[in-house]
C-alpha cells in the first residue's frame, strides 16, 4: 500500500495519516494496515471519550468514533455537544451534514467543496450504527492499494480471531 493524498493529508492503510507518513512510505502489509487501524482507533477512542460527558450506547459511541476516525475533530466536537445536552436524537440527524470533501484548484487556488458520495454512504452507514446498532456487513473491509481514486477496491476478509479474542 502506498499513501495518497487525502485532502489536505497523505493517508495509508485504512486512512492513517500524520506527520509520520511520507510519499516515500510503502505499508508492507495489509496485517500491518490492520495493526495501525487498532492503534489509531485506541487513541480516538481515549478522545471520544474525553468529548462526551454524558453516557451513551456502544453503538452510539462507535458512530461517534467512525465520525471522529474520517472526518476529524470539528463533527466530533459539534455532536458531542449536542449529545452532551442529551439532545441524542438531534445529535444522530446530524451524520450527513458531513459529506463534503474540499475540491482545490490548483490553477487559481480557489477553494470549493462537493458533496461525496463515498462520504455520503458513510455517514448514512454512521447513522444507522448510531440509531440501531446495525453495523452491516462487517465480515470484510475495503482497502485500496494505492490511492482510491486511481486503483480498485479490495475486499479483505475481517480476521476471525478478531470477533474471537475481542479486538473488535
Amino acid at each position: 500500500m502506498r499513501p495518497y493524498q487525502d485532502g489536505k493529508h497523505l493517508s495509508y492503510g485504512f486512512g492513517h495519516n500524520g506527520p509520520d507518513v511520507s510519499l516515500d512510505d510503502v505499508m508492507p502489509s495489509i496485517d500491518d494496515a490492520f495493526a495501525l487501524l487498532i492503534q489509531d482507533l485506541n487513541g480516538r477512542a481515549i478522545t471520544v471519550s474525553r468529548y462526551i460527558k454524558t453516557e451513551v450506547t456502544q453503538n452510539q459511541f462507535d458512530a461517534l468514533l467512525s465520525l471522529y476516525q474520517n472526518a476529524g475533530s470539528g463533527p466530533l466536537a459539534r455532536m458531542a455537544e449536542l449529545v452532551n445536552k442529551r439532545c441524542i436524537t438531534k445529535a444522530g440527524e446530524q451524520f450527513p451534514r458531513y459529506c463534503r470533501v474540499r475540491d482545490d484548484d490548483p490553477t487559481t487556488e480557489v477553494v470549493e467543496f462537493r458533496e461525496s458520495e463515498g462520504l455520503r454512504r458513510r455517514r448514512l452507514s454512521e447513522q444507522t450504527i448510531y440509531f440501531h446498532g446495525d453495523y452491516g456487513d462487517c465480515s470484510w473491509f475495503p482497502y485500496w492499494t494505492g490511492d482510491p481514486f486511481k486503483t480498485p477496491m479490495t475486499r479483505y476478509p475481517m480476521p476471525v480471531h478478531w470477533l474471537e479474542d475481542g479486538t473488535i
